[in-house]
């Protein structure tokens, strides 16, 4: 049997209270994505957007609900990467940890990208117009924007948490009044439905695809959950931070998505009215609804909004990264020097390998939005799974009622979350599930090379295997799904989502049995 607190070495310092556990799911949720993800969203729905954001969320909070139960039954740093382990072995676990990294290391790369992309409008030698992307200049200013998160992180969670906080606080402040302003000076409620196609242009097709993309803004919901044993009570908290960062993630995208919608000057953007889907093209889209009614010095000032903006949201997800790489050593998936914590309480050397990879990302991916969805489907990936880990948690693992979350109706909402996840999956479309899928499916290489010496557990195959084969169901639905989501139209819409669904219910009872299979007392060897 593994000694954790001996592959450790030292402990995480428990620095963070409930200010500071909130703040990190509303930092990751309000990243990045404020810069150009509220305006992604109407290019997909158009004035539609706006329901997509609460759909998204209603969406997010079942699994969120799921997420938050498991934090307070086995608070763990690194937790998202560490439950289908316990629950259904090391095949699922190692597929479930490496795509949650890749989706986490990933997320600080997009949000310094953003950032620069942004700086460019001040320094215009930073992003190349023409092409689209950074140019060398952009790349080795992200670079050191990346060193910078990463100087945050080694020096212990309490600098981090203190950080993060200040930083938040100034996101709200700066957000509210300007949307406050917004609403009460400049605003048209005739543009929800003016315009040709009306309120839902683009049919339920947009719609869905722009739920899945408001993800890629409430993905970082699970960040109190990843720093689950640096919490102060986080039995108590983790409920907390997790529900009300969603709901006030939610009410900030929702207001900056009117405001864009009653105060957008097609003119000044160059675009014909009513031509929503043209607004993806656009480089600074918020200031443009500024500089649109003639209020330049509000365009600098959510410039400098949007900036700060991603600086937090990039240092609680650059720490999240190396939490699950942690994890990873803690499991055996890669050498337990990775699971190593200094006396800061820091995984030191998980940290420095994550700022190695997302330099490296930087310099593959300059450009944000191919960024952030490739992330958006290597986190989804995780999400579906945890809703199996809930139900077996809950039939082998002895826990006081009293002292966690407990989800209701669990039986109904688990499966529930399992499909949710699946579908926000699918609806990213298939350009971006062909590279993101085969990168988290290449991960099989490492776990036969590290079981070279061994045998594969018969108790490991049965638990686990169901997840590689869900995974290549899902590539080869998208593939073979509607055009709407990138497919090549061998399903048609709307009886693609209807068969992804049934195929989901069938992979959820797999996984279910499988986990009751493995977490078996007589059967069960594993440590959580």
């Amino acid at each position: 049997m593994v000694d954790i607190d001996e592959l450790r070495g030292n402990a995480y310092k428990k620095e963070v209270g409930i200010f500071g556990a909130t703040f990190m799911g509303i930092s990751a949720i309000v990243g990045s994505a404020i810069l150009f993800i509220p305006v992604t969203v109407l290019a997909a729905a158009g004035p539609a957007g706006t329901v997509a954001w609460l759909i998204g969320a209603l969406m997010m909070l079942v699994i969120g609900l799921i997420y938050v139960e498991l934090g307070t039954v086995l608070p763990r740093s690194g937790a998202a990467g560490a439950y289908p382990h316990i629950s259904n072995g090391s095949i699922a676990g190692l597929f479930n940890a490496w795509g949650v990294f890749l989706g986490y290391v990933l997320a600080p790369v997009s949000e310094v990208v953003g950032m620069v992309e942004y700086l460019s409008f001040f320094f215009p030698p930073l992003f190349n117009l023409t092409v689209g992307t950074l140019t060398i200049y952009g790349e080795i200013i992200t670079v050191i924007i990346v060193f910078l998160f990463f100087l945050g992180n080694y020096f212990g969670v309490k600098y981090l948490n203190k950080t993060n906080i200040y930083l938040t606080w100034l996101k709200l402040l700066s957000l509210a009044f300007i949307g406050i302003f917004f609403l009460a000076f400049y605003f048209h409620p005739a543009n929800f439905y003016r315009f040709r196609g009306g309120f839902i242009p683009y049919g339920s097709t947009g719609l869905l695809f722009a739920i899945a993309t408001t993800v890629y803004a409430y993905a970082g919901f699970r960040q109190p959950v990843e720093y689950a044993e640096e919490i102060k009570n986080p039995r108590k908290w983790i409920p907390v931070a997790v529900i009300l960062s969603i709901i006030i993630s939610f009410v900030l995208y929702e207001v900056l998505s009117i405001i864009f919608i009653g105060d957008i000057n097609w003119s000044y953007l160059g675009i014909t009215e009513g031509n929503w889907s043209k607004l993806s093209t656009l480089t600074f889209p918020l200031p443009a609804v500024a500089f649109g009614v003639g209020l330049v010095v509000m365009g600098y000032f959510i410039f400098i909004t949007s900036i700060h903006s991603s600086a937090s949201s990039s240092l609680v997800y650059s720490g999240g990264a190396a939490r699950v790489l942690a994890v990873m050593g803690e499991n055996g998936y890669i050498p337990a020097i990775f699971a190593k914590i200094n006396k800061k309480g820091v995984p030191y050397i998980s940290v420095i390998v994550v700022l190695i990879i997302s330099a490296f990302y930087t310099f593959l991916i300059p450009v944000f939005i191919s960024v952030a969805l490739v992330f958006v489907d290597a986190s989804l990936v995780s999400y579906a799974p945890a809703a199996i880990s809930l139900l077996v948690f809950r039939k082998y693992l002895k826990v006081e009622k009293s002292n966690s979350f407990r989800l209701p109706f669990a039986d109904i909402l688990a499966p529930a979350g399992f499909i949710v996840g699946s579908l926000l999956l699918y609806w990213t479309g298939f350009e971006y599930l062909r590279i993101a899928l085969p990168s988290v499916l290449v991960i099989a290489i490492l776990f036969l090379f590290s079981k070279r010496k061994n045998k594969i557990d018969k108790k490991e195959i049965k638990g686990g295997i169901w997840y590689p084969f869900y995974l290549i169901s899902v590539l080869l639905m998208s593939y073979s799904g509607s055009t709407y989501f990138g497919g090549i139209n061998l399903i048609h819409y709307p009886f693609d989502i209807v068969t992804f669904v049934i195929i989901s219910i069938i992979f959820y009872f797999i996984g279910l049995y499988s986990g009751y299979y493995y977490m078996k007392p007589e059967n069960n060897k594993s440590t959580a």
